[in-house]
């Protein structure tokens, strides 16, 4: 008779990254980051998804990796205070963001040319 091994459980950070990785690239996005954290019990205002995106992207890639994710997530029961950000710094992250959506016409969430030559444009 042959024995099946299959090893360790592989952590619970990993299972709740994979989980959430729709596309199988190795690393979230946005939406897969607000998938994760309502997941866990909490919301988040897109102001509040986008500067935690910030915090967890270290290399600043726009993807949050495992290795990013996985130390976030061994703080705990504290890792979502972890997420806050002061008012000043909130409030112009909520600046920038109506400033693009403004821009953003066709909710691509992306940057275009189109976009970039209405933002260099004079404004009255």
């Amino acid at each position: 008779k042959q024995s099946m091994s299959f090893g360790p459980a592989p952590p619970l950070s990993k299972i709740v990254f994979d989980k959430h990785d729709a596309d199988h690239s190795g690393s979230v996005d946005l939406k897969e980051l607000r998938n994760i954290v309502y997941s866990l019990g909490h919301s988040m205002t897109d102001t509040e998804l986008v500067a935690a995106m910030q915090i967890l992207d270290k290399d600043g890639s726009g993807r949050i990796s495992y290795d990013e994710f996985q130390s976030w997530w061994k703080q705990g029961p504290s890792r979502f205070a972890a997420l806050d950000m002061e008012e000043p710094e909130r409030q112009k992250l909520e600046n920038a963001i109506a400033f693009f959506k403004y821009y953003d016409k066709d909710l691509s969430g992306t940057r275009s040319r189109r976009i970039s030559a209405r933002i260099r444009q004079p404004h009255p």
